[in-house]
């Protein structure tokens, strides 16, 4: 016959399991580089990306750690898991690449200098123009010269969206991201006064990069794109879109659809970057 004592015993047991503490996070380290405003140490959560990520992470119980690296060494890594575009890599191999964000290249210019309103498509629309980019983000300007377009480099986004405004750039070639970003934080309540022209072809992904030799990589990989989905579908990551100037005037309304082809083009693993 079971005495009082034996079923105290095992209510204590169960009591012990049922309260045990939930398996440590997995602890993940990457690199980036500084590139406000989705990859920052010097903004909250470490920029756009960075607020995407530990949304991730909280989700699937991961801990995480950024190193930030200058851009020449950040391009020149071998070995390691990565934050950034995966075009920086061409020809390595990841154990998976798992897109945040799909942002989208374009062209901002400044209403009241151009009333009439811009639609730039080809170089054609361009002629006599005078195009304003980062530094090294165009390979050849002889392309473009070819066309009576002149490109004017700028060392920083703030000179260049200043310079946009001064009238001393016809229109600027940024991202969408960089362009709601700088606008609001250089000229804020005047959204209105900038428009962006999305580049047809000019989508690039965003991406968390796991090295090929990640242990466990293909469970990892499965509970961040769980958890991506889960933050997307709950309205989390449109939230955070939403500090970074998505769902302001002319802001890209098409996210949702991006994010998805994006995480579509790498779905498999592991994965070789290709153009």
């Amino acid at each position: 016959m079971r005495t009082p004592f034996y079923g105290l015993c095992w209510l204590v047991i169960a009591l012990l399991f049922s309260t045990q503490p939930m398996a440590d996070p997995v602890r993940l380290d990457f690199y980036s580089t500084d590139s406000p405003p989705i990859w920052s140490e010097t903004l909250p959560k470490n920029g756009l990306g960075g607020e995407i990520l530990e949304a991730v992470a909280r989700e699937a119980n991961l801990t995480l750690g950024i190193d930030y690296l200058p851009l020449k060494r950040y391009e020149n890594l071998k070995q390691g898991n990565r934050l950034g575009n995966p075009l920086y890599f061409i020809g390595q191999e990841f154990a998976s690449v798992i897109p945040l964000l799909a942002t989208q290249a374009g062209f901002c210019f400044y209403r009241p200098h151009h009333p009439e309103g811009k639609r730039l498509r080809s170089l054609t629309d361009m002629v006599g123009m005078t195009i304003g980019v980062i530094r090294g983000t165009v390979a050849s300007k002889d392309e473009f010269a070819g066309y009576g377009v002149k490109i004017e480099e700028n060392t920083s986004l703030e000179a260049l969206f200043k310079k946009l405004k001064q009238g001393r750039i016809d229109v600027a070639l940024v991202i969408d991201t960089t362009a709601y970003y700088y606008i609001d934080k250089l000229f804020p309540g005047e959204s209105d006064d900038f428009q962006f022209n999305a580049l047809a072809g000019g989508e690039t992904p965003i991406a968390i990069m796991l090295d090929k030799n990640t242990p466990n990589a293909g469970e990892l990989t499965v509970k961040i794109r769980q958890a991506l989905q889960k933050i997307i579908e709950d309205g989390r990551y449109y939230r955070i879109l939403t500090g970074y100037g998505y769902g302001k005037p002319d802001a890209d309304s098409n996210w949702r659809q991006r994010i998805k082809q994006a995480l579509d083009q790498y779905r498999l693993s592991p994965i070789v970057i290709h153009e």
